[in-house]
Parts: structure tokens; C-alpha cells; sequence
């Protein structure tokens, strides 16, 4: 039995994030710059693309982006977790070379989460959590579903990770209650 050193983050050992997402993490990770304002104990980096997902690396390749801010990094600078708000874009078929892949059918979930895994474990060679924030509430009813249906698809696949290394943490319900 290894007892686990707990140190305490400070300024002079601030804990580091990794914010990073679509529009929504825009926002959110202002949000939580505003909310910590001085607390020099908490240091976030912020990474948003408007329009992106795990869907269209064509579009913006994060896998690509995310390698090089983590290799960008010493090891004192490295950071101790990454809270991921992605896929608000991706209810949409996915086309390539030969096929398109219908939304919502079992060949689409099935690409869909080799692309969604792949983004997971790239982070987690580089940092030993994910905070995975569910896609909030919106009002158009269609779009919500869309959005019902992937969320609960992250859901299973996050299942096939440690809960102590990928963390879902569920906003939705916030959100529709709060607008």
C-alpha cells in the first residue's frame, strides 16, 4: 500500500487546466476566468474553435492542435487536467472517400466514436484527467434532440475508461433549468 503524496496547489504551484471545445467552451472558460478573478492557485489556458467537434477534422484538426500544445509544454508547465466541451456540431452524416454515414445509424456511432476515442486518449497521454462537460440544453427543440442523442452516446463512451481518468460531468440539466 503506497500512501499518495497530496500537495496543495498555490501560487507558486498553481493547479493547470486545459480548457478546450467549441463556442460553448468559449464561453464557459470566461466564465471561469471572471469566477476566479486573483486566485493565482488556478492557472486555465483556453482553447476554442467556433463550429468544431470531434467530427470535422478537415474543418479543424484538434487532434493535431491538441499534440502540439501539450508537446509545447515542460514538464513544469505541464497540466494536471483538460475539462473538454466538444461535439455541439457534430448531429451530422459523416462523408468519406467512398461512404457517407447516416447520423444516428450503427456505422456512423461506430466511426463516431473511433474519432471521439481518439481525441480522449491522445489527452490522456498527456494529462491524467479529463473533465468531460455534456452538451448544455438549447431551445430549439430538434437541435436538443440531436444533441440528447449524442450526449448519451459520450455517456457509453465514456464508460469504457477509468471514471477516475474521464469524469462526465453532466451541465444539461443546469442548463434547462436556467436557460
Amino acid at each position: 500500500h503506497t500512501e499518495q503524496l497530496f500537495i496543495p496547489y498555490s501560487a507558486t504551484h498553481p493547479l493547470r487546466l486545459l480548457f478546450f471545445g467549441d463556442s460553448q467552451m468559449y464561453t464557459l472558460a470566461a466564465g471561469m476566468h471572471r469566477a476566479l478573478q486573483d486566485d493565482t492557485s488556478i492557472t486555465i489556458e483556453q482553447i476554442s474553435v467556433h463550429s468544431s467537434g470531434f467530427l470535422r477534422s478537415d474543418y479543424y484538426n484538434w487532434p493535431k492542435k491538441l499534440e502540439q500544445v501539450f508537446k509545447s509544454k515542460t514538464d513544469d508547465q505541464a497540466f494536471h487536467a483538460a475539462v473538454m466541451l466538444l461535439g455541439m456540431n457534430d448531429h451530422q452524416s459523416i462523408r468519406d472517400k467512398k461512404n457517407i454515414y447516416t447520423v444516428e445509424t450503427e456505422d456512423w456511432e461506430i466511426l463516431y466514436t473511433e474519432k471521439v476515442k481518439q481525441h480522449i486518449d491522445l489527452v490522456l497521454t498527456y494529462v491524467p484527467r479529463i473533465y468531460w462537460l455534456s452538451v448544455p440544453a438549447v431551445r430549439n427543440q430538434k437541435y436538443n434532440e440531436g444533441l440528447r442523442y449524442l450526449d448519451a452516446l459520450y455517456d457509453r463512451i465514456a464508460q469504457a475508461y477509468d471514471p477516475e481518468l474521464v469524469i462526465r460531468v453532466t451541465v444539461h440539466d443546469f442548463t434547462a433549468e436556467y436557460g
